[in-house]
């Protein structure tokens, strides 16, 4: 869900601060400053979390569109021309059919008009995302069928966007990171004019593309935001009293978790192709992991405490 404690005199003088920050909230969507759920496809709940208490369900079995909005931006001075945002997805328990689409996040200006969209989209058996931006004339530049990949798991997604530094100067730029990759190239977009532009409000739900083809649920979390920042990847805890990875991704590299209680994996747990996971513990509990061709588990007891 969305975390934060809202400080709008740090943020205003100090652009490095985050716009949100701290201990998450209970499961609840009021903690947002706005829900747009007419068919009631969102929910807060446990079963949707990446970390924390709760995260945003969304139910894909139909054409409606849902979402939660952030007005942070709107209230903090100076006003926000830079503008980075970090969110979880979980891919894996929802389909789309070819060559459908849907938009995840989106952030507008004053007047509520669009200022930027990260959408996802399906191109032979796998998701992809897709930026698009609004440039000041009002014209939408698009990644369209360019984009990065979206593994099964747990994934990070980070969006930086930046206003052009002036009209004469048109350095605007809409970049995207999956799991702390920067993307290049024409998955991102650069070099247009958006100096006038600023942020007010952000949505994060499914803004469009809920169709018939589409089916189960998507679930996002840990949304944080702030300006002239960069949050990477959320590392989970490996050492503790008792360690609960229930809902973890192990990208490529070593992970050693070791405790001298339990260790609980899964049942949302991915290991991708180039991690070796090493677990060690008096106890190890598996359920419903996924473990991708070149990855290695490897798993020893000690005796216990």
């Amino acid at each position: 869900m969305k975390r934060g404690i809202r400080d709008g005199l740090l943020v205003s003088t100090l652009a490095w601060l985050l716009l949100f920050g701290g201990a998450a909230h209970a499961c609840a969507l009021s903690y947002w400053d706005d829900v747009q759920d007419i068919n009631s496809i969102l929910s807060a709940s446990e079963s949707a979390r990446f970390e924390g208490q709760c995260g945003l369900r969304v139910a894909l079995d139909g054409t409606y569109t849902g979402y939660v909005e952030d007005t942070t931006p709107g209230t903090v001075d100076p006003i926000v021309t830079e503008y980075s945002v970090r969110f979880y997805i979980h891919v894996g328990e929802f389909t789309l059919g070819t060559n459908d689409a849907i938009a995840l996040l989106s952030a507008h200006d004053l007047a509520s008009d669009l200022v930027f969209s990260m959408s996802i989209y399906q191109r032979n058996g796998s998701l992809y995302t897709r930026l698009l931006a609004v440039d000041d004339s009002g014209a939408q530049i698009d990644t369209l069928n360019n984009g990065m990949l979206l593994k099964p798991g747990w994934r990070s997604i980070e969006v930086r966007w930046v206003g052009a530094s002036s009209g004469l100067v048109p350095d605007g730029e809409l970049i995207i990171s999956v799991d702390g990759v920067t993307g290049t190239g024409a998955d991102v977009l650069t070099g247009f004019d958006n100096d006038s532009q600023s942020i007010y409000s952000v949505r994060l739900g499914v803004l469009s593309g809920n169709s018939g083809s589409i089916s189960g649920v998507m679930d996002l979390d840990s949304f944080d935001s702030g300006r002239g920042i960069s949050f990477g990847p959320i590392a989970k805890p490996c050492v503790a009293v008792d360690v609960d990875l229930r809902d973890v991704t192990f990208l490529p590299g070593d992970a050693v978790c070791e405790t001298e209680g339990s260790i609980r994996l899964g049942p949302r747990a991915t290991i991708d192709d180039g991690a070796e996971v090493q677990l060690h513990a008096p106890r190890v509990s598996l359920s419903g992991i996924s473990v991708a061709s070149g990855a290695i588990l490897q798993i020893s007891q000690s005796a216990p405490p």
